[in-house]
């Protein structure tokens, strides 16, 4: 087999040679190179940076093609040779623990490329290779069978916050193949966390997108297009009107009921690149999760009717949000409905994604009374995070005491246990106080909000719940728990 001869040699010689190098580039050519792969139905099978040449114009070129394989096909190797070599970049589910042969054969996917991807991806940023912390190949396997991850190096912090691109490689590297994302999700997110501004070079998009470029760019990260399954000339109702955009009702071609939340064009376009790249690496997340206590998306529509709109479609949930249900409902199980809620919430955060609205008008109730926690478009894709357009009586005292507030994980778990306040008691936190200032002014006291009278202190359950929640208001964000934590409280 003959081929160009690269004279710097393969990607991770180089960059130990030249520490200094501007990696970035390198990132969206190889996710460009799967992309290509992937796109004609082939998978490489060993994807790490030794495997990756420069050019003499330093490009990188995807190589080692003598171990790429059809996507039909199996691939073999064995435990003490080929394994050992590519143990750190190997998908978790190509660890056949099988005994009864010497030589396993397994099944190398796409899915399995993009976990090897992330993997390079990792090494190109750091110059290292995966699992750097562990120097015996033995340590990264049990790693990888106890599932965990590589420790965040803080490299990925030398642009933005590195949050985002953290997110995309966890979401790479998820233990079940299917929920990763695809190397053309892969590529336009790289592009949107790693490109710079449009004042400081050429980027995929511009501080001012027309709807039709937004909407492609999130059909391209994944999102299902399904303006061929809605009637256009359908009379869509309104069902309430809101600062950032509204929600309709309508049908698919199929008669399902649907809701269709909508953002304005001129508040869109206002987002700076910073929010806007933010809005869709958060929107592309909240599109993948699946998980009975969240209300999914099911995908986009873009037209004219809602007057050069762009919409969010979902089903519809009938038994409206939990506020109005509960009203409606006043003998229902409480408490349930606290798991219900955290058990969503718990899944998001597990997945990397931040909600920063966290309220019982955020959450709303099927046909068989399942609380569904939403909202997640709402945070970063139509205001940023300015701090005024924030659910004052949900919001953690934290975010009064900087000049640039951050949603973080422990915001969000002190709006939960305001939430699971609003839920024994079917009013807003802090109800007995009429002001956002006397509001304002009880949150940065440390002032808790009231007990409620269902939840007695002679009770045992009502106790736990009671002093659940005051850790989740905890003045210190460190000292609050986990989402997990609060899960196996109220469980």
């Amino acid at each position: 087999m003959v081929s160009v001869w690269m004279t710097h040699g393969d990607l991770a010689t180089y960059i130990l040679n030249n520490p200094d190098a501007n990696r970035n580039p390198w990132c969206i050519q190889v996710a460009t190179g799967v992309l290509y792969l992937h796109t004609n139905e082939t998978v490489h099978g060993d994807l790490k940076a030794c495997n990756i040449l420069l050019s003499n114009d330093l490009v990188a070129k995807i190589s080692d093609f003598d171990s790429s394989l059809a996507s039909d096909n199996s691939m073999t190797f064995s435990a003490t040779g080929e394994l050992r070599n590519t143990l750190r970049w190997t998908a978790p589910e190509l660890l056949n623990d099988s005994e009864d042969d010497e030589v396993n054969t397994i099944q190398k996917t796409k899915e399995s490329d993009i976990y090897a991807l992330a993997m390079t991806l990792l090494e190109i940023k750091t110059g290292r290779c995966p699992y750097a912390e562990y120097r015996d190949n033995n340590r990264v396997l049990r790693a990888l069978l106890e599932k965990r991850l590589p420790k965040c190096p803080k490299e990925i912090y030398e642009f933005g916050d590195g949050r985002s691109l953290w997110d995309l490689l966890i979401s790479c590297w998820n233990h079940n193949p299917t929920a990763r994302p695809g190397a053309q999700s892969v590529l336009q997110l790289l592009k949107l966390e790693i490109e710079p501004p449009e004042d400081e070079g050429p980027t995929i998009f511009g501080s001012h997108l027309s709807l039709q470029q937004i909407f492609n760019i999130l059909v391209n990260l994944g999102s299902v297009d399904l303006s061929s399954k809605i009637d256009p000339r359908q009379n869509f109702a309104m069902i309430s009107e809101g600062r950032f955009g509204d929600v309709w009702k309508g049908k698919l071609l199929n008669g399902s009921d649907i809701a269709v939340k909508t953002w304005r064009a001129n508040l869109i376009g206002q987002l700076d690149h910073k929010n806007l790249k933010s809005a869709f690496c958060e929107f592309f997340k909240w599109s993948r999760l699946k998980h009975p206590n969240i209300h999914s998306a099911m995908g986009l529509i873009l037209f004219q009717q809602l007057e050069d709109h762009l919409g969010i479609v979902s089903h519809w949930m009938h038994g409206g949000d939990l506020g109005v249900f509960m009203r409606k409902n006043p003998v229902i199980d409480r408490h349930q409905k606290c798991i219900e809620v955290t058990s969503g919430l718990e899944c998001a955060h597990r997945n990397g994604l931040v909600h920063g609205d966290v309220k019982a008008a955020n959450v709303l109730v099927s046909a068989d009374g399942i609380a569904k926690l939403t909202g997640f478009d709402s945070p970063r894709l139509l205001y940023g995070e300015d701090r005024n357009a924030f659910s004052l009586r949900w919001v953690a005292p934290e975010i009064f005491e900087v000049d640039e507030p951050r949603i973080t994980k422990q915001t969000d778990i002190y709006a939960l246990g305001m939430t699971m306040l609003e839920i024994f008691t079917g009013e807003v936190p802090f109800s007995d106080r009429r002001t956002d200032m006397a509001v304002m002014s009880a949150v940065l006291r440390g002032t808790p909000p009231t007990r409620p009278t269902n939840l007695p202190e002679n009770g045992e359950r009502s106790s736990k719940m009671w002093q659940l929640m005051l850790s989740c208001w905890d003045r210190d964000p460190v000292a609050r728990p986990t989402a997990t934590e609060v899960l196996d409280s109220v469980r």
